[in-house]
């Protein structure tokens, strides 16, 4: 009974009582926790994707300075078999 009576009060608080705005200061531990996670969570996204840019920018210059090496084999080689 005592547990309806709190919810009873708490979904008739007016939003923008004294009340009502001095709700959203008590969070319970577990909402707390919950929202530290969720932060925590997405920094971690953030940072991962920072991350994956970051690696998929050395890949693609490694891919591209690969390739003008490689191209300058392929000419050593095309003269080397032309010269024999």
């Amino acid at each position: 009974m005592e547990r309806f009576k709190v919810v009873e009060k708490e979904t008739k608080t007016k939003a923008y009582s004294k009340e009502g705005l001095g709700a959203s200061a008590k969070l319970d531990p577990a909402a707390k926790e919950k929202r530290e996670v969720e932060h925590w969570i997405q920094e971690s996204i953030k940072e991962l994707e920072s991350q994956t840019d970051q690696f998929e920018s050395e890949k693609e210059s490694i891919e591209t300075s690969g390739s003008k090496k490689k191209n300058k084999n392929d000419k050593n080689v095309c003269q080397l078999i032309q010269n024999q």
